[in-house]
């Protein structure tokens, strides 16, 4: 099975000890082994939602539903970084 690098991007999850309004959301890469592109996607998003960080953030989550998107898939050689990390960032309460 060939790797797969793939970007992630994660919207509307909402930390315990804010108001539902303060929603975040992340980019992350994940890199997994599939036999094609589409179960790539699928095993890298279980990645994030098999994560205890992602996990915590779920469980205090409101209206919208949080979504994890996958932005690019692209098959590689060999796999180049750690598989774990976030870059989170403050989802505007005015775009919807």
């Amino acid at each position: 099975m060939p790797p797969y690098r793939c970007s992630l991007h994660g919207t509307d999850f909402v930390y315990p000890d804010e108001p539902a309004k303060n929603r975040i959301g992340f980019y992350t890469t994940r890199w997994v082994e599939a036999d094609s592109p589409e179960t790539a996607e699928i095993m890298a998003v279980d990645v994030i939602r098999q994560d205890s960080y992602w996990k915590h953030l779920q469980s205090f989550t409101t209206a919208p539903l949080p979504t994890i998107y996958v932005e690019e898939i692209v098959e590689v050689k060999n796999v180049t970084g750690p598989n774990k990390g976030y870059t989170f960032y403050r989802v505007d309460p005015n775009e919807d």
